[in-house]
């Protein structure tokens, strides 16, 4: 049975009883930097599980483990069909939630995706807490899973495909591996700005409690910190005890932070630059390998599913223009006090404010 289906009947079993509130954005401090619904091609997303609370009514530990569990459905780059992102975290990986940290808050932190672009259409997201019910062996298989899930919070989601596809496979083992129940659950698909719903995919937090609907009202609950509380207001609102809970977060990015770890893209730029300061056996410089260097990096970011449509454009200017810029420096200015070696993540600054009109390579290099 696909992941998803596995998912679905879990969910629909075991969480009808569930409250799912969405904080309103104004009760967040400090306050996210946008929370406007994404457009395709503009932005990245990534899912969090922030915080977590275990209230000491079940046996954990030892006939019961915690396992969250996820699956995110999203389009990547130009892949035929939308691709399944599924983590799964037991014991091992969440160690600060062990048996003497029942009844008590929990900073988790752990990514459900990685940092990811959105390309439109829809985005479907379960994500909840697992309970296992199983033996030493079960335990060890979670961790297993759990390592080999953890491959996939990288930057670069292209190059971790093929684990991927390897993770769900193994979760759909997992659900099959013991009896289970869902503790806490969530599911909702999200689109693009201007869908006229109010699923839009924007930055926020929502809470999962184990109680009816209602019983924590969404103009109560506060975030201060990362921590989820409740009150008429932040300043008197305190930490939640004596429910299960959990708490995910919507991250959205204009802009990547993380671009020395595209390496797609970054060795052959750093190829590039290294190439302007090399002497041939004449000391000239090493310009044509330095031009076929940056030429590969133009075309590696003109083409990577990790980059936002907008940026694949803005990048392979930046990228050909910083270049010239240092070439220009090497080549012209010799014996003079050379600028600093352009980096990628200079590149990328310098990319926010140019065109993002599509561009080719030959229309880069028209020479």
């Amino acid at each position: 049975m696909p992941l998803w289906d596995s998912l679905t009947q879990l969910f629909q079993r075991d969480a009808q009883h569930l409250d799912r509130p969405v904080l309103p954005g104004d009760h967040v401090f400090p306050a996210p930097a946008d929370t406007k619904a994404v457009a395709a091609g503009e932005s990245y997303f990534q899912l969090w599980v922030v915080e977590m609370f275990l209230a000491s009514d079940r046996d954990w530990f030892k006939s019961w483990y915690p396992v969250v569990q996820s699956l995110t459905t999203f389009r990547f780059g130009n892949q035929p069909n939308p691709i399944d992102i599924a983590q799964v975290a037991g014991p091992g990986y969440l160690r600060n939630i062990d048996p003497n940290h029942l009844d008590r808050t929990v900073q988790v932190d752990f990514p459900l995706t990685p940092l990811v672009p959105f390309s439109g259409g829809t985005v479907q997201v379960e994500a909840g807490l697992v309970a296992m019910q199983g033996s030493d062996t079960l335990r060890r298989f979670l961790d297993v899973m759990g390592n080999f899930a953890g491959l996939l919070a990288v930057p670069q989601l292209s190059t971790a495909l093929s684990v991927a596809n390897a993770v769900t496979r193994g979760v759909e083992q997992l659900l099959g591996a013991s009896d289970r129940q869902m503790v806490l659950g969530f599911q909702r698909t999200y689109e693009s700005a201007g869908g006229g719903g109010d699923n839009a995919l924007r930055a926020g937090y929502v809470a999962i409690f184990r109680a009816p609907g209602g019983t924590y009202p969404s103009n109560r609950l506060w975030v201060k910190d990362s921590r989820l509380l409740y009150g008429a207001d932040v300043a008197t609102a305190t930490p939640i005890t004596g429910v299960d809970y959990m708490l995910l977060r919507i991250e959205t990015r204009k802009h990547r932070d993380d671009w020395d770890a595209l390496t797609t893209i970054q060795e052959p730029f750093s190829r590039a630059v290294n190439a302007l300061n090399q002497l041939d056996a004449n000391g000239n410089v090493d310009v044509a390998n330095a031009d076929a260097y940056i030429r590969s990096a133009v075309v590696a970011a003109l083409n990577s599913p990790d980059l936002a449509a907008r940026d694949r454009a803005q990048v392979a200017r930046a990228i050909r223009d910083r270049y010239a810029e240092y070439k220009a420096a090497v080549v012209g200015e010799r014996g003079l006090e050379l600028p600093m070696p352009p980096t990628i993540s200079d590149v990328a600054r310098s990319a926010q404010g140019l065109s993002a009109t599509p561009v080719t390579a030959g229309e880069l290099f028209p020479d």
